[in-house]
């Protein structure tokens, strides 16, 4: 008896059992549409490619809400890297820049603050004489400022804002409010209203 069915196609690839291999995948022209207009945009900056920075490319935040979300992210980084807790696995590029900045652990000088804040010690005096403690003052104001600003919302946009800007997990459309909210709460404390969108 004769072979049944249709004959076999010689111009695609087989596995070994005679399956035929799958073609490649090419992408669609609206693909490479979108690629295009994202790379014209700057998107081989490290902060685009992150999640706030997706969300400014699909225009659901602005360019002063990812901004604000950027500066918490070095300031979160800041604040981690003079605490000594170590780097976030999954973190954002601004974080991750907050983090490289020279200086190392500053923990040692957080103990003399706390220290001089037991005794009732002026932090400020002695921040006028160290250069190290100036910058430690300064970035533990800034960050519970920020970390006011933020609560001041509620805690579960803090949480989202933390998501989003520091440890660069996307969310669902259902929490983009929030995190708006959020991002506008910094961008008020950032004082960066009067840049334009």
């Amino acid at each position: 008896m004769g072979m049944v069915g249709r004959p076999r196609i010689e111009t695609r690839e087989r596995y070994a059992c005679g399956k035929a291999k799958s073609k490649p995948e090419v992408a669609s022209p609206a693909m490479v549409r979108r690629i295009i207009n994202e790379a014209r945009r700057g998107a081989a900056d490290p902060a685009l490619g992150s999640v706030i920075g997706q969300l400014r490319l699909r225009d659901i935040i602005d360019t002063r809400q990812m901004s604000a979300g950027l500066r918490y992210a070095e300031l979160c980084a800041d604040f981690d890297r003079m605490k000594g807790i170590p780097r976030r696995s999954a973190a954002s590029p601004s974080y991750q820049a907050g983090l490289r900045r020279t200086g190392g652990n500053d923990a040692e000088d957080e103990g003399i603050v706390a220290e001089l804040l037991r005794n009732g010690g002026d932090v400020r005096e002695l921040a006028k004489k160290n250069a190290r403690l100036r910058a430690l003052v300064r970035i533990v104001t800034a960050h519970e400022a920020a970390q006011k600003a933020l609560l001041e919302c509620g805690q579960p946009v803090w949480r989202l804002v933390r998501e989003v800007a520091i440890y660069d997990r996307t969310i669902d459309a259902w929490h983009r409010p929030q995190l708006i909210r959020g991002l506008d709460a910094l961008l008020a404390h950032f004082d960066l209203t009067g840049f334009r969108k």
